[in-house]
């Protein structure tokens, strides 16, 4: 999988996972989260979903 795919996927996850957060917590009105979280939990989602695909994508033929 591409790299440029990878990220457009994790922007779809990304979403989705705040979607749920917001849901569970309608006391909360703002989404606001520091740069730098912002950033790490990018850099987590990417290594994990790397990792993932590496370990139980098939091999090719």
């Amino acid at each position: 999988m591409k790299e440029s795919e990878i990220e457009d996927l994790i922007d779809i996850a990304e979403k989705a996972f705040w979607q749920v957060i917001a849901e569970q917590n309608p006391q909360c009105t703002t989404g606001d989260l520091s740069p730098i979280t912002k950033l790490r939990l990018r850099q987590v989602a990417s290594e994990s979903v790397k990792e993932w695909l590496h370990l139980n994508a098939p091999l090719p033929a």
